[in-house]
């Protein structure tokens, strides 16, 4: 169990996590810290294995819990309307994503955890709080009143005003977000059934199997059982949430009523600039800052958006080093990889002055080479902001397109028909092959002057500079 001296440092530590951590699947790993912490009651019995079925299984949260939960009240209420913004930028489609959101949706619908949050709201006197009692007896009011009242006024400062979890802005808020939900779900079901009719409609043999591997680079990254498991989870979400918050899912509007407008600017209110808890110099009585207004985020981006966002965006590293994709092999990947350094490292100064030449010899080199390019990265050194750094790639040999799975899908079908079906030799069917990339390459060279635009850049319209000191290979770097 944490300790009470440490729970509040925890609370700053995960909301200012969640609020810097980047829109990416890799939030589970902040999201599943912040579960264990507001679940203790997962970790008492050691002993005690449970099965996946046991665990998929809602279990009753025990009443001896309460002192916990009141003690860490702002961790389940004011986190949890933290995520709704957060969730609402994302790709609900996406099936970590989907997850993600069936798991919170789950862990909050525990059965008797809402009983004890509303009974620990019910005794703050806080605007629009309708679960307030007020014949509960003055000592059941300040039991839980003065150490909630006292977190807030540690954890967020004088001028935090709380919304009640179940209150009707919460409910408004849950409400817009469950309208993404079932557009998400509209939208991971038509992926669904894409994938499924293409499915259905494929051929089988070898040929087919040729087509596939020319058409890898249209595979979706996820499979169609995972597809499926996406929309379970948005279903389970819908349901869990609207239960939770007793909303009713058939009078939920259309998402596309909203879908030039943005949240509500309260939605916005959880995420804060700077937690409390992380700044020990902050005066003690000033308010907390929030997004509020125009500086909120805008919240409601649809997964249409986001992938249009993404198609602008260009990759400015080192072309050798992109993550293996699915349409290239990944050992050849690596291995063509190691091979590529090592000449680079041996022949790297003559590489440069052959590509330099202004003869034939230069035209023939600019046609196998790399050309000269301008990378940009980040310079995350300890101890400083991490700043951009240009670095010049100078010519340099690369064979990563030789691990292609559509050009080695080529191969084996040229192949099998000149070895098969006219009865040449395998010594014979890859000299062909060379000479015809050779002939390729001469054609190239010799036209290279008639395709030139400007006498200052070389034959393949990338502009030549000298070699830098700093211009080396990195052979220890594979890609993954």
């Amino acid at each position: 169990i944490i300790l009470p001296s440490s729970q509040g440092k925890i609370y700053g530590f995960l909301r200012q996590l969640m609020h810097e951590w980047p829109l990416d699947s890799s939030f589970r790993l902040v999201q599943e810290t912040w579960l264990s912490f507001i679940q203790p009651w997962r970790y008492i019995d050691y002993h005690k294995h449970s099965s996946q079925h046991e665990e998929d299984r809602l279990k009753e949260v025990e009443p001896r819990w309460i002192d916990f939960i009141a003690d860490n009240l702002l961790a389940y209420t004011l986190m949890f309307k933290q995520l709704l913004p957060r969730y609402s930028r994302s790709d609900l489609s996406s099936p970590k994503n989907a997850q993600m959101v069936s798991r919170v949706a789950k862990v909050f619908s525990q059965p008797n955890l809402k009983a004890m949050i509303r009974e620990i709201e019910s005794c703050l006197d806080v605007p629009g709080n309708a679960m307030a009692d007020p014949s509960r007896t003055m000592i059941g009011h300040n039991k839980w009143s003065t150490v909630v009242k006292q977190q807030m006024l540690d954890l967020e400062g004088v001028g935090f005003v709380y919304q009640p979890m179940f209150g009707q802005e919460t409910r408004a808020q849950v409400l817009q977000f469950l309208m993404l939900l079932r557009e998400a779900r509209q939208v991971a079901q038509s992926i669904l059934a894409k994938h499924e009719n293409e499915r259905l409609n494929r051929s089988s043999g070898f040929f087919a199997t040729l087509k596939d591997l020319w058409r890898s680079n249209d595979f979706d990254d996820y499979t169609l059982e995972e597809r499926r498991k996406t929309v379970s989870c948005l279903d389970l979400s819908l349901e869990l949430l609207a239960n939770l918050f007793e909303l009713d899912i058939s009078q939920i509007p259309d998402a596309t009523v909203y879908k030039n407008q943005t949240f509500d600017s309260s939605f916005s209110a959880a995420t804060p600039q700077r937690s409390s808890t992380l700044t020990p110099n902050r005066t003690r009585g000033a308010s907390p800052k929030f997004y509020s207004g125009a500086d909120s985020p805008s919240l409601g981006i649809t997964p249409e958006m986001s992938r249009r966002n993404a198609t602008k965006l260009t990759y400015e590293r080192d072309p050798d080093l992109l993550p293996i994709r699915s349409s290239e092999i990944v050992f050849l990947v690596r291995l063509l990889h190691q091979y590529s350094c090592r000449l680079n490292e041996l022949y790297s100064v003559e590489m440069v002055s052959l590509y330099h030449r202004q003869d034939f010899l230069g035209r023939l080199a600019r046609q196998v080479l790399q050309p000269t390019q301008t990378i940009r990265t980040y310079d995350k050194s300890p101890g400083c902001y991490a700043r951009l750094v240009e670095t010049v790639l100078p010519p340099r040999i690369s064979l990563r397109r030789l691990a292609s799975k559509p050009l080695a899908a080529s191969f084996l079908a040229y192949l099998f028909v000149v070895c098969y079906m006219f009865d040449w030799t395998f010594v014979a069917a890859i000299f062909v092959i060379l000479l015809g990339w050779f002939a390729v390459i001469l054609v190239k060279a010799v036209f290279e002057p008639f395709f030139s635009t400007q006498q200052q850049f070389n034959g393949r319209g990338v502009q030549s500079q000298p070699l830098r000191q700093y211009d080396t290979f990195n052979e220890s770097y594979v890609p993954r």
